[in-house]
């Protein structure tokens, strides 16, 4: 109508509040499609007003990382993890040191004690014998095993390694193997000290006893006697019927080898018969009380007897040395008394390198126990989630959301803000 009528606009405005309920939210939804919407560009500047019938997309809110947590403890973790990431740091390093400081003082003590060693028998072996020994000197020594020593050092920095890269990259995997391979190197670190000990023990009993045994099977004092035939009978010892009684003779526990015999398969006593005693009654005896079927070595020690016809039976010397013909063999005699030489020379070179061995360890043990415990310990919380975020700095944005109290679109308001140092990201 081209007349305006106040009153008709005014029972319009007034209309959709006598409309039903439903078709009173239809209204309400149908005008606010119609609602104008801002369109924002860079710098959050409005640039065009437009109206469209497109209902807006619903706020999103974004997910949270964790749980809330008293930021307290959420920074004492944080501190805790710094704190584990750096001890495992410094393990690895002390651990990579204390291998190479291992491998190379084991490498040169060993050369000087060896190349001590061959210098010390070149003076007491005899000049004829001499010749025929191949033993290097101490350069030769030295440089020989120089690629061996660069192999073993190259080797042993592979646990190290996973130590340090797998708190520099965060790898569980790598600090799970750090972990793990401390764990078999302290087991076998135990294992090597306790046997080095054992060695120790070994020689050192070993040197009381083996000594008193040698200067009793010395056969100087043999070769120093006036006659040939008393130097024949004592070099024959014990444990048999000697032909002169008042001469020194080696021990029955000293070995039948300096004299060379004649081979004679008719004599019972230097090969058994069966049906054939031996007719040396005092060897028969000796045998026969080394006889054990459960420890045959006591009988067939030092080539005295020998275990036959389940019998501890004499082998080895005729039934009478002296008129065999048999004559002293002055090799084996100089071959002993060389080894009488060599036996406090050898024995506190052995000594000081299980003693070297057991010094170096005592150290890789507790460093192996320590890398298992703490190597595990962040093991877990890598594994768990837990990570360091040591940007500088980053920028953050909170989203909250509105109530939805009669309105469908949730409005967001971010909060900038800038957060620098160490944060703890928590599992999800």
């Amino acid at each position: 109508h081209p007349c305006f009528c106040p009153c008709a606009l005014l029972g319009a405005a007034r209309l959709p509040a006598t409309m039903p309920g439903g078709q009173h939210e239809d209204h309400q939804q149908q005008q606010q499609r119609q609602q104008p919407f801002l369109t924002a560009g860079g710098g959050n500047e409005a640039r065009d007003l437009v109206y469209t019938n497109q209902q807006p997309p619903p706020a999103q809110v974004l997910p949270s990382v964790g749980s809330v947590r008293d930021p307290a403890q959420v920074a004492a973790d944080s501190a805790h993890l710094v704190e584990m990431r750096r001890r495992v740091t410094y393990l690895a390093a002390a651990m990579a040191g204390l291998a190479i400081i291992h491998h190379v003082v084991m490498y040169v003590t060993g050369v000087a004690e060896v190349e001590s060693a061959f210098q010390e028998i070149r003076e007491i072996v005899p000049k004829d014998v001499r010749g025929e020994l191949k033993m290097p000197g101490g350069a030769t020594l030295f440089a020989g095993g120089l690629g061996k020593l660069f192999g073993t050092i190259v080797f042993s920095m592979f646990i190290p390694l996973c130590g340090y890269y797998g708190v520099k990259n965060t790898d569980a995997k790598l600090l799970g193997a750090f972990a793990a391979c401390n764990g078999c190197c302290a087991i076998g670190a135990i294992l090597t000290v306790l046997i080095s000990i054992g060695a120790l023990v070994l020689v050192d009993n070993a040197e009381t006893k083996l000594e008193p045994w040698l200067m009793s099977c010395d056969p100087r004092a043999c070769v120093q006697l006036s006659q040939h035939n008393q130097t024949i009978d004592c070099l024959s010892g014990l444990g048999r019927r000697p032909a002169f009684e008042g001469i020194p003779h080696l021990s029955e526990s000293c070995p039948q080898a300096f004299l060379k015999c004649d081979a004679d398969e008719n004599d019972p006593c230097m090969f058994p018969i069966p049906g054939r005693p031996c007719p040396d009654t005092e060897r028969v005896a000796f045998c026969k009380s080394k006889a054990d079927p459960n420890h045959l070595v006591k009988c067939v020690t030092f080539g005295r007897c020998t275990w036959i016809d389940q019998a501890c039976q004499p082998v080895g010397l005729p039934f009478d040395p002296i008129a065999s013909s048999c004559d002293v063999d002055e090799q084996q005699v100089q071959a002993f008394q060389s080894l009488i030489e060599l036996v406090p020379v050898i024995t506190p070179k052995i000594t000081t390198l299980l003693t070297v061995k057991v010094i170096l360890t005592l150290p890789a043990i507790v460093l192996a126990c320590l890398g298992l415990c703490w190597g595990f310990q962040l093991f877990h919380k890598v594994n768990s989630g837990y990570a360091v975020l040591t940007e500088p700095g980053f920028r953050t944005q909170q989203t909250r959301s509105q109530p939805e109290a009669g309105q469908q679109m949730a409005m967001r308001q971010p909060v900038q803000g800038t957060v620098s140092g160490t944060v703890l990201q928590q599992p999800v």
